[in-house]
């Protein structure tokens, strides 16, 4: 299957291509799935995913075939996970893009049971503490990884779902406040803080999940070491206990970036929430008095970093 018969697949509306089969055309798209030129992988994915959705006719699978297709994607979002960066990560990460279709599918037409969502959360749970090949768009041959994005979308729609209760929304949210202060060697450069502020925008929405339990939250989010006060007024770390970020490690304060740009996105992605709820206001003001907690400047700008005694 190369990339100009893709390209027909994709050119004729998707259609099943004549004297092919959907089960043996299907097993060469998941295969593609890892390959590393990226319009093998995009244009297979298209096509699976249209293939789920039905986009311009009917769906081409039944429910026992997407069952199965779930069980293909689940093992390769786990093979080499942990490593280093290689180009494994392009298998994991389209990966979770058809898991994830296949589990919004669900939404609109109901087909999975409770074991089969909570052992999708599981995987999604393990994926985003274990991935390691943190690369966003890897270059014009290999096109995107994307792994953290695609997986904190895969996040934002598991959280839809009617079976996870309050405790999992929070497992949710707990495991994207981790990734986010392990200590990396590089910031997030393809808007990866974004898609996890997205998803946890999606997951806080839930009626489930009350202010008291999104408070907890964003204190787990920007707890940091509390450090004896120096005798300059910029070393008040009792006031202002992220100032000594600046002076770690690169790895350490890559992380305290990521922090950084996550609670403002996460606080203007709430922001502008079209559907205003009951708790918006009291949600974004607890967002806010996040980022004043974190930031070492931005919201303290009358004064900035040198703070009058």
């Amino acid at each position: 299957m190369n990339i100009e018969f893709l390209k027909s697949i994709v050119e004729n509306k998707f259609a099943v291509p004549d004297n092919y089969e959907v089960a043996e055309l299907t097993l060469k798209l998941i295969e593609n799935l890892g390959a590393v030129e990226w319009e093998l992988r995009d244009y297979s994915y298209m096509t699976l995913s249209a293939w789920i959705w039905g986009w311009y006719d009917r769906t081409n699978y039944s429910d026992a075939e997407m069952l199965e297709l779930a069980e293909k994607a689940k093992c390769n979002i786990k093979i080499g996970l942990g490593e280093a960066e290689n180009d494994g990560v392009f298998l994991r990460s389209y990966s979770i893009l058809l898991l994830s279709d296949l589990t919004d599918f669900h939404r609109y037409h109901p087909y999975l049971g409770e074991t089969e969502i909570r052992d999708r959360m599981e995987l999604y749970l393990t994926y985003i503490k274990r991935e390691q090949d943190l690369r966003g768009y890897v270059s014009s041959e290999k096109g995107w990884a994307h792994g953290i994005a695609h997986v904190a979308d895969a996040l934002g729609i598991l959280s839809l779902n009617s079976y996870l209760n309050d405790l999992d929304l929070i497992r949710l949210l707990t495991a994207i406040a981790t990734k986010l202060r392990h200590p990396v060697p590089s910031v997030y450069l393809h808007s990866e803080e974004e898609r996890l502020a997205r998803a946890a925008v999606k997951i806080c929405q839930q009626n489930t999940l009350s202010i008291e339990q999104i408070n907890s939250w964003l204190d787990l989010l920007i707890e940091t070491e509390r450090r004896p006060s120096g005798r300059f007024i910029w070393d008040d770390f009792e006031k202002y206990p992220w100032r000594k970020i600046l002076t770690s490690r690169s790895e350490q304060l890559c992380a305290y970036r990521n922090i950084q740009n996550f609670l403002r996105s996460l606080y203007f992605q709430w922001e502008r929430l079209e559907n205003t709820i009951e708790r918006q206001d009291p949600v974004q003001k607890l967002i806010y008095q996040g980022l004043q907690f974190i930031e070492t400047g931005f919201c303290n700008s009358d004064r900035g970093f040198f703070l009058n005694p």
